[in-house]
């Protein structure tokens, strides 16, 4: 195409969006806009999803652009930056490539910038960060940025853990107990850890049930999967070793045995070692029984005399306890009784 006044006003030449040089009448350039020949300004536009952000139920941040005088396929690089509380470790991603699809009279492009969970109570509670607009060439020059957006921080330190319990730790051979809080994988099906918050050593204190609580609690991240971990290790042959829990609270919730045990899993092999006794953990059954390393659900009096519990706290009702006798008499013997799952 050519000017309509080539050799009036200007040399004569062709005409396109990237050579529309010289002097052009009016109606050329109204006829080459139309056509998308005639070279546009370049310019760009930033607006996003929203001014406001916080750290669980709105987290995710859109960014647009509109630019006129790019080509289709033109990359733009948008970055959260800073203006008051805000570092790069407060999103993921902060920041992103945004590649324009249209014409050189409109493109337009968008990618998502998102708020981590950061389980921390800044001071002040807010961040403040705008998006700031670069590239294509050179990267690092500023081509816009956006107004203000604030992140409001939501505090998402997990939920106090806390244990209580009665126990009735009533025979001679009963030796060690330990409660360890137990963590695992996001899945819930791999052990990744654990902490001791109540132990003791030796029984023959009375049949009578004695409230305990835990101590020195690990510090969960929000979302880390835990149970309660009641472990009873017998290291001689005798058979008053009947150790048993009833009224168990974890975090607030009871559990007193009288209806089931669900949830409740318990080994039924010999094993001194957290991941096995795990991967060969079963449901407490709801009738007692005399199995290798296995916690029981009863009620009134445990089958062997001088130990165990008369009754459930209280005076009636169901608790979990380990049977002594034998094949639980070698030397040593591991009990070990899992909790339901919890969410920190």
């Amino acid at each position: 195409m050519s000017k309509t006044n080539g050799r009036i006003i200007g040399p004569y030449q062709d005409v396109n969006v990237s050579t529309a040089n010289g002097v052009h009448s009016s109606f050329d350039q109204y006829t080459y806009k139309l056509e998308a020949l005639w070279p546009y300004p370049p310019s760009v536009e930033i607006s996003l999803s929203t001014s406001s952000l916080n750290e669980t139920t709105n987290k995710d941040l859109v960014v647009t652009l509109n630019t006129t005088g790019y080509a289709s396929g033109t990359q733009f690089t948008v970055t959260a930056e800073n203006v008051s509380n805000f570092s790069s470790s407060d999103m993921n991603p902060y920041t992103g490539t945004i590649t324009v699809s249209g014409d050189e009279s409109s493109a337009t492009g968008n990618t998502t910038l998102s708020v981590v969970q950061d389980q921390t109570d800044e001071s002040p509670d807010t961040e403040t960060f705008k998006v700031v607009v670069r590239g294509p060439s050179p990267a690092t020059t500023v081509l816009a940025e956006s107004g203000n957006v604030t992140i409001s921080d939501t505090s998402t330190t997990a939920p106090s853990l806390s244990l209580s319990f009665y126990e009735s730790a009533y025979g001679s051979d009963i030796d060690g107990i330990s409660v360890y809080v137990v963590t695992f994988d996001a899945a819930g099906t791999s052990t990744t850890g654990s902490t001791e918050i109540y132990s003791r050593s030796g029984g023959n204190v009375g049949a009578d049930w004695s409230q305990q609580t835990g101590s020195s609690y690990p510090s969960l991240s929000s979302g880390t999967k835990y149970r309660i971990l009641f472990q009873h290790r017998k290291n001689n042959s005798g058979f008053r070793g009947d150790y048993a829990i009833d009224e168990v609270n974890i975090s607030g919730t009871t559990y007193d045995f009288d209806s089931n045990a669900t949830g409740w899993l318990t080994t039924t092999i010999h094993t001194g070692t957290l991941s096995t006794a795990w991967s060969n953990a079963s449901q407490v059954p709801t009738t007692t029984g005399s199995v290798r390393g296995r916690w029981n659900r009863d009620t009134g009096t445990t089958p062997s005399s001088d130990t165990g519990p008369t009754s459930g706290f209280g005076g009636s009702g169901y608790f979990l306890y380990t049977e002594a006798t034998s094949p639980n008499t070698t030397n040593p013997s591991w009990f070990w009784l899992f909790s339901p799952e919890f969410t920190a």
